[in-house]
């Protein structure tokens, strides 16, 4: 049930994506949030590829789900060291949930842009989660930033 209400959310958002960059072809677009979905598919499905325009090939996963982003939009997370690529630390593993997708409109007029991540949450400890008298782990995700200047 989960794994339905999950994809049938990526392919609203991917709809969405598709319907906007055909509005405005030359329009600039920036997607970003907790996506709650690896830059990688989890085998059974690739929910961020859905969003993307970039899916997993059929036959790669359980549940393909084609995309109808024609249009690719890129990871910013995916520019990062390897080592970098995290928001989140669950049950000791590192990893991307929260990403920032852009279209080709939007890297033209910023070929410059870049991501990082402001390690102020994942890499503390969970006994400072909620805890108003220090400044991190106020969340479990650390928050990534998109710098640009945009012609």
């Amino acid at each position: 049930y989960l794994r339905a209400r999950r994809a049938a959310q990526a392919g609203y958002v991917a709809g969405w994506v598709q319907a906007r960059q055909v509005q405005e072809p030359t329009g600039k677009l920036v997607v970003l949030g907790d996506f709650n979905a690896s830059e990688f598919d989890d085998g059974h499905a690739d929910l961020l590829g859905l969003v993307t325009g970039r899916p997993t090939a059929r036959g790669k996963v359980l549940a393909f789900l084609g995309s109808p982003v024609a249009s690719p939009l890129t990871n910013m997370t995916t520019r990062l060291p390897k080592p970098e690529r995290y928001t989140v630390t669950r049950d000791g593993n590192a990893q991307a949930v929260d990403h920032i997708l852009v279209n080709g409109a939007f890297l033209q007029a910023s070929p410059a842009a870049k991501v990082a991540v402001a390690r102020i949450n994942a890499d503390f400890g969970e006994d400072n989660l909620g805890d108003a008298g220090v400044p991190m782990r106020v969340s479990d995700h650390d928050p990534v930033v998109l710098t640009f200047d945009l012609r």
